[in-house]
């Protein structure tokens, strides 16, 4: 019943070549062959490197498959660090690095406009030691689809979800585009941080798809902020107004995600607090919706 003799049955989509199994009575993880993966014994566990690298190599490669042929990948790489704690114990440093699918160096330049190029380089020196690569998931990507690209005055940028990029409080305050790249960062903490460090900046035109897409996210201190700087500061700038006027008009798949995002935000945890209008994520849609000439949605 369990394809092994002795009581064995393969870890779900992982081959047996590489050895996984669990046990079937003591629901211990075990594996089969020399030298082990991972073996409990008495609450020690022995790695073989050469097969952690394998089974490394084979989550990466199956997830990038997916990734080269549009599809939604038919697994995590971290789902196995939940469900198998001996691989969660003695794998996460290395597993979680390396399955995910990388973002290069250059792809803090992809996330802002050409004629800003050169100060991307200078912010990259700025982050600390510690920081690794971050998510393949963009900002304007659901969970099943694409939706778009994100384009400012006609160019493409490729905006992550997700890093895991670390700076110093006084390197992100100093410079906006260090604090833009910032409100990307995998911490709360700092994306609030990096948010009031990018406001208290002067208004440049490829602000706006960082700032729109924190509405979209489950903060609400960050949403309260930018509901508060959209009534009160953001109509005193009139070219800070007209640049929002023309992101959201170029990105209207992004708006509609955004709108989607902030909705099922309020329906999931902040339904008993506020009403939806009162929402600040919504609120502050409702009130650039207003600045650049929207037609307001008839919902509440």
């Amino acid at each position: 019943m369990f394809g092994d003799a002795r009581g064995l049955r393969p870890w779900p989509g992982v081959p047996r070549a590489f050895g996984g199994y669990f046990h079937r009575y003591a629901g211990q993880a075990s594996v089969d062959a020399t030298p082990p993966v991972c073996r409990v014994s008495a609450g020690r566990a022995l790695i073989s490197p050469a097969r952690t690298c394998r089974f490394r190599r084979f989550l990466a490669e199956r997830h990038a498959s997916d990734l080269r042929r549009d599809k939604k990948p038919r697994h995590r790489p971290s789902l196995y660090l939940v469900h198998f704690p001996i691989v969660r114990s003695f794998c996460l440093p290395r597993l979680v690095a390396d399955c995910k699918t990388p973002f290069v160096a250059s792809d803090m330049d992809g996330a802002f406009p050409r004629l800003v190029q050169p100060r991307p380089v200078a912010a990259r020196l700025l982050l600390t030691q510690g920081s690794r690569s971050g998510h393949h998931r963009l900002i304007q990507d659901s969970y099943h689809s694409r939706w778009g690209d994100i384009t400012v005055s006609g160019e493409r940028l490729t905006i992550p979800y997700r890093h895991y990029d670390q700076a110093e409080s006084s390197a992100i305050a100093d410079d906006p585009v260090l604090a833009a790249w910032m409100t990307r960062c995998h911490d709360g903490r700092v994306r609030e941080e990096a948010l009031r460090a990018l406001l208290a900046h002067r208004h440049e035109g490829w602000h706006p798809p960082f700032v729109i897409q924190l509405l979209g996210e489950y903060v609400i201190e960050i949403c309260e902020l930018i509901a508060e700087y959209m009534r009160d500061v953001l109509p005193r700038d009139p070219l800070a107004v007209l640049s929002y006027r023309s992101f959201w008009l170029a990105n209207p798949s992004f708006v509609g995600l955004t709108r989607a995002r902030v909705a099922s935000y309020w329906a999931a945890y902040h339904w008993r607090s506020s009403t939806k209008l009162g929402y600040p994520g919504r609120a502050a849609l409702d009130s650039l919706g207003t600045l650049v000439g929207e037609e307001l949605p008839h919902d509440n």
